[in-house]
């Protein structure tokens, strides 16, 4: 679909907002000082149940829906739903403060009673926003599996004339790294500093840690072992756009892990021993240098236990 159906448009909030202004304004016109703010706090309860059960709130249950079918790529555009709420909620906080406050007073019991639902809808969109993030997060780690769960058994044991597998890395490599730029630009555009990095390092970890497993499932020759590494410099790069320190350094080191698969066997000790690998367990590390082809025939498998 082009949008979420009954997707959150901030114009209509703003044309809610000067309807709602306009009957505020009209019962005072028309009701006596003594029961304009019983009229301005029944106005104010209509609308702020209406905004909330006939528009934000089923919008946002749209948006849950669409993160419920896991066969589909998560949709950036949520965080376009994400951020218009955002917008609605603080256009409301600003609406009650310049225009409904000042017919109903402070500290009275009509006050305290609008008070009340307005923060009410406030902390049910809140809640609904983690929410959608959190489902965003499990659905962009349910789909990075998918595509890494194409990864082919051949794909590291290229033939020596394939110079389009070098180059350009494999296929699920580069399904995953384009899905990463679109989840980052998502979040650039509609999300503050805050939400960016909760959901990017959320995605990010999630990355690390499924191919963290999944590099050890493949034997890698020679020339695999160069197109291993432009796979992992593939995601490094789309890692470090994210600009979480702690995600790069994780990056960097799978990096160096790569490297396991491109030096020769007689530097491959020093490597593991030396480097910022030997921070690494070493059950790890092993796992890693048994998907070499030449593991038995150069005597790695022996001399690492592997």
């Amino acid at each position: 679909p082009a949008e979420f159906e009954g997707s959150i448009s901030t114009q209509t909030m703003s044309m809610m907002l000067q309807v709602h202004a306009e009957a505020i304004a009209r019962a005072i016109e028309l009701e006596s000082d003594v029961a304009a703010p019983e009229s301005v706090s029944a106005l104010t309860a209509l609308f702020i149940t209406t905004l909330g059960d006939n528009y934000v709130f089923p919008a946002l249950e749209d948006v849950l829906e669409s993160l419920q079918d896991l066969r589909q790529e998560p949709d950036v555009r949520t965080f376009d739903v994400v951020r218009a709420a955002n917008i609605v909620v603080r256009l409301l906080q600003v609406h009650f403060q310049q225009t409904i406050v000042p017919f109903v007073g402070n500290g009275n019991y009509i006050y305290r009673d609008i008070v009340a639902e307005k923060n009410q809808l406030m902390s049910r969109v809140e809640l609904n926003l983690n929410l959608i993030m959190n489902k965003f997060v499990g659905a962009c780690k349910q789909w990075i599996g998918g595509l890494l769960g194409k990864q082919r058994k051949g794909d590291f044991r290229p033939a020596e004339d394939d110079f389009t597998a070098f180059e350009a890395g494999t296929q699920p490599c580069r399904q995953c790294t384009e899905f990463l730029r679109r989840v980052e630009q998502g979040c650039r555009q509609n999300l503050g500093p805050e939400n960016q990095e909760r959901v990017l390092a959320e995605v990010g970890s999630a990355l690390h840690a499924m191919l963290m497993e999944h590099l050890r499932k493949f034997v890698v020759s020679v020339a695999g072992g160069l197109v291993l590494a432009k796979d992992v410099s593939r995601y490094r790069e789309a890692i470090g756009a994210f600009g979480i320190a702690a995600l790069s350094d994780k990056f960097a080191v799978l990096q160096d892990i790569s490297n396991i698969f491109l030096v020769q066997p007689a530097a491959l000790k020093s490597l593991l021993d030396e480097g910022p690998l030997s921070r690494l367990d070493r059950a790890t590390l092993q796992a890693f240098v048994q998907m070499r082809e030449d593991s038995r025939s150069s005597g790695l498998a022996k001399q690492f236990g592997a």
